[in-house]
């Protein structure tokens, strides 16, 4: 049975992949845009989306914790397939909406049960001291996916916008097939009689500071890098970049940035530890507000990529001091609710940030959502320093 929670890794290392060529992502704004919709209507769109994660995230968790992770996962794969077909057939603002609201389910039935099936995959293969090295190679994995369908949809959408949303609903069955028939539930509960209770999943969190710390960097990362990441391919063609150029480029960014990070990682964790986790997501938002103030795309380019290093640099780490942290029973919910503090920032800051960009321009509205999440990264930074003992006996 051990052997099969080490096959569990390996396909779900692939699955991940899968997942993550995701062609789509390189046309979404764009494809909304040429459908009519303004930049605040785009920035609509993804609040929607935020909110019904708001509204579904902590069930789903509960569904995930409850019935079991790889049930969760597939679900949410197949809801992702009917967001697609929304989008793809209808092609107008209600049609983008519906889509929206499908997507935001599929998210959430995926979040924190995705990454509990993978991490309890490998506790129950017994190498918990793997972790950060699974998560590097995972992170790398999904990179070179981000890579190949941003470059490939890239050059399609020069074709067709449409060939893009067609070979992606073809594609997106791949990873149910791959949950269905090759992965096993991996044990997650401390025992077959323990019955699950969402109060003591909050409880468990709340009790320990040093998680709700951890888990706070990925929320207030994304409050710069979920609206960037939206209209990224949209902010590239105001510079007369095609999608086919920003896809090579974006992809580009993805692949190098993991594949540099996976390959210093080991040297960075033994000469600076958990300094890694505490200081690089402040310095993240700095190369963000170069990335929106220096003029010129190579040197955007450059700084875009300088922002995916570093998070790739403290993302392992983070990943292994969370999950050692946490309690197996309640790792999906306990995850979910990251996500949904997450959504809750999302919903607010999309048509904020699209509101600001029809009206003031992109680079104003990166400089402004970046200094914010400066400002919480750097708090957040303070009350960590505090737990830097602790964290290193996850090391």
């Amino acid at each position: 049975m051990k052997k099969s929670y080490v096959n569990n890794i390996y396909w779900l290392i692939i699955t991940q992949f899968l997942t993550f060529f995701y062609m789509v992502q390189v046309i979404q704004t764009i494809f909304m845009s040429k459908h009519g919709l303004s930049l605040y209507q785009i920035g609509i769109v993804y609040a929607v989306y935020q909110f019904s994660k708001i509204v579904l995230e902590l069930p789903t968790g509960i569904i995930a914790d409850k019935y079991g992770r790889r049930i969760s996962t597939i679900l949410g794969d197949a809801f992702l397939i009917v967001s697609n077909l929304f989008a793809y057939f209808l092609r107008d603002y209600q049609g983008f909406i519906i889509a929206a609201i499908f997507q935001g389910v599929s998210y959430t039935l995926i979040s924190g049960a995705s990454d509990a099936l993978l991490i309890d995959s490998i506790y129950a293969s017994q190498n918990k001291k793997i972790v950060d090295k699974i998560h590097a190679i995972l992170r790398c994995g999904r990179y070179i996916a981000i890579f190949l369908s941003s470059a490939i949809g890239g050059i399609l959408a020069e074709q067709s916008m449409d060939l893009v949303y067609q070979i992606t609903l073809v594609l997106q069955f791949l990873p149910i097939i791959v949950l269905t028939i090759f992965i096993i539930e991996p044990p997650y509960k401390k025992d077959d009689t323990e019955k699950y209770s969402f109060k003591k999943a909050i409880r468990h969190l709340l009790d320990n500071k040093l998680i709700l710390h951890l888990l706070l960097i990925g929320v207030f990362t994304s409050i710069a890098l979920i609206p960037i990441e939206s209209h990224y391919f949209n902010y590239y063609l105001s510079f007369g970049i095609s999608e086919k150029f920003s896809g090579s480029i974006y992809g580009l960014q993805y692949l190098m940035s993991s594949m540099i990070a996976l390959f210093i990682y080991n040297t960075l964790k033994k000469h600076f530890s958990v300094k890694l986790v505490i200081y690089l997501p402040s310095l993240i938002m700095v190369s963000l507000v170069f990335f929106a103030i220096i003029p010129g795309v190579i040197t955007k380019s450059i700084f875009y990529f300088i922002t995916l290093l570093l998070l790739c640099c403290y993302a392992p780490m983070l990943a292994s001091f969370i999950h050692g942290a946490l309690e197996s029973t309640y790792r999906a919910s306990t995850l979910s609710i990251q996500s949904l503090l997450m959504a809750m920032l999302a919903f607010v800051i999309q048509p904020v940030f699209g509101k600001i960009s029809d009206c003031y321009g992109y680079n104003k509205a990166i400089v402004l959502i970046s200094i914010i999440a400066f400002l919480f990264l750097t708090y957040n930074a303070k009350k960590l320093a505090n737990f830097q003992n602790k964290l290193k006996n996850y090391l």
